[in-house]
């Protein structure tokens, strides 16, 4: 979770105001059956942007560890299953 952040840094001021967070498409394949690990639970509804979660799905990550839930009411809790690690 520690090097989740560290590269997350990276993204300060290039994502506001969405979270920072990673491209899913710009590693294809590469996440099937993987373990992702996000720092902030994955919203599950439709903004400026795609729903993560339903990125996650779609790319076949098989596991995910959440660092903490989003604090936004609309979505804590509604990103991540019961399979995922918090």
């Amino acid at each position: 979770m520690r090097r989740c952040v560290e590269l997350a840094r990276r993204a300060i001021a290039f994502t506001s105001p969405n979270p920072m967070v990673f491209a899913l498409r710009d590693v294809g394949d590469l996440v099937k059956n993987a373990t992702a690990y996000v720092s902030l639970e994955p919203c599950n509804h439709y903004g400026r942007t795609l729903s993560f979660t339903e990125a996650l799905i779609k790319a076949k990550v098989k596991r995910m560890v959440v660092g903490m839930v989003y604090p936004n009411p609309i979505v804590a809790s509604k990103g991540w299953g019961g399979g995922c690690t918090r």
